[in-house]
């Protein structure tokens, strides 16, 4: 997962909450995608992974 994160502020927000959540599209294989939903604390310098969130499950279920 390091990584994929390297550099955090390269990918968008998220589509289903807008800021402060962004997220990055992970493909485990070709039918197989996850979204990573995380968070930037610029202060502290960390990337706060909150969800793992299998991409054909039903959108309007996702909370944070």
């Amino acid at each position: 997962l390091d990584h994929l994160l390297v550099r955090p502020h390269m990918w968008h927000y998220f589509f289903l909450t807008g800021e402060p959540y962004r997220a990055y599209l992970y493909s485990v294989s070709r039918r197989t995608n996850y979204w990573i939903v995380y968070t930037i604390d610029e202060a502290a310098m960390t990337v706060d992974v909150l969800r793992f969130w299998h991409s054909a499950r039903d959108p309007a279920a996702f909370e944070v």
